[in-house]
């Protein structure tokens, strides 16, 4: 993360746009680190965890990311607070950004599945935009679990 992910232009700009960081160095514990993970689990290293501004968790994952791959998954949280805050119209440009942006990155497949439902949520309960984007996800990434989510919509009547 140090040498090419936190140096990147694009990590920098997010991260001071939208967050703010707090970083525990498990080589050096320090005498805060204990309280400041108490509602954290960490089981290896990297992890990031996103909460909101009420500490509700929005996104969790461990690893080293490169930085394209790293702002695909910082601009989901942003995507799902815009959800969890009923401003619909807010979290579509970001999630048709991450797949415009990185459309092969492993976060892409998650956010076309959630594009579908903010689309379906911002044409008032429009299952042709769901159906629609849940398609193009089931064809583009067949493999992905948000692809096996997406089944469901073989239930619904056209």
């Amino acid at each position: 993360m140090e040498a090419r992910t936190w140096p990147d232009p694009a990590v920098g700009s997010l991260l001071a746009a939208h967050y703010r960081g707090v970083k525990f160095d498990l080589a050096r514990p320090h005498d805060d680190f204990a309280e400041g993970t108490a509602t954290v689990k960490v089981v290896w290293a990297p992890t990031f965890v996103v909460d909101d501004v009420r500490g509700r968790e929005l996104r969790r994952w461990t690893g080293w990311l490169p930085p394209e791959e790293f702002v695909a998954e910082l601009k989901l949280p942003l995507a799902m607070d815009h959800l969890h805050h009923k401003r619909i119209d807010a979290g579509i440009p970001i999630l048709a950004g991450i797949l415009a942006d990185t459309p092969d990155a492993p976060a892409a497949a998650e956010a076309l599945h959630f594009l579908g439902i903010f689309e379906f949520l911002a044409g008032k309960r429009d299952m042709d935009a769901l159906r629609s984007r849940w398609n193009e996800l089931r064809e583009r990434f067949p493999e992905s679990r948000f692809a096996r989510h997406s089944e469901v919509i073989d239930d619904v009547p056209v």
